[in-house]
């Protein structure tokens, strides 16, 4: 995923950068080109993978915090359940 990203990120980036530089030849030249930037669309992919993996380890931090947590409460039934039939049984004698 991550070599996908950066291809295509690379790629309109690139392709970019070389179209501008067309352009300014191009105009020094005194004719006009117009072709498309891609410049955001690499800002913009870079940023919202980013923000995925971000919420992703976030999410995954949470989630191990609560399965802690279920684990210590899951401990504490078995003991209270233990205690308390102990506490119903009849005594030995």
């Amino acid at each position: 995923m991550d070599v996908l990203v950066s291809l295509g990120t690379n790629t309109a980036y690139i392709y970019s950068v070389l179209n501008v530089v067309f352009k300014w030849v191009k105009a020094s030249q005194g004719s006009e080109f117009d072709g498309p930037d891609y410049f955001e669309t690499s800002a913009l992919l870079i940023s919202f993978i980013s923000l995925g993996k971000f919420l992703e380890v976030h999410a995954k931090g949470k989630t191990s915090q609560v399965r802690q947590v279920q684990s210590v409460v899951y401990a504490e039934v078995l003991l209270q359940s233990c205690l308390l039939q102990e506490s119903l049984e009849p005594p030995h004698s």
